[in-house]
């Protein structure tokens, strides 16, 4: 144990080297430079906060299950767990009509020219 223990100290100079080392290089994110460049970019952004919001809700529905398998017909138990179904159930069509209403007005905006390929 006293051996490795040594090793330590070793470790944590070199640490930085190596992070340093596994960086990769990526070229720069593109700019929008036309309409449909800025469509597609919050289309990307909305199908990412859809996803986590979706996700988000998915959870909080298990979370509801639980409370109900474990509440032991306990009334403040279920109450909650019935609030946390419908909070679930309330984010999981805000998330649906957000992502309409983004689509939406796109087209709206880019008066129907607008191919949507990430929508």
């Amino acid at each position: 144990m006293n051996k490795f223990l040594r090793f330590i100290p070793l470790g944590l100079t070199f640490a930085p080297v190596s992070t340093v080392l596994a960086v990769t290089v990526q070229s720069p994110p593109a700019i929008a430079t036309d309409l449909d460049d800025f469509f597609n970019l919050i289309c990307t952004a909305t199908n990412l906060l859809f996803t986590v919001i979706m996700i988000l809700a998915v959870i909080i529905l298990l979370y509801a299950a639980f409370l109900f398998l474990t509440g032991g017909g306990s009334e403040d138990k279920t109450k909650q767990a019935r609030q946390y179904i419908l909070y679930g159930i309330i984010g999981i069509i805000v998330a649906l009509l957000a992502k309409g209403l983004v689509l939406v007005v796109v087209n709206i905006v880019s008066s129907g020219g607008f191919t949507a390929t990430s929508c």
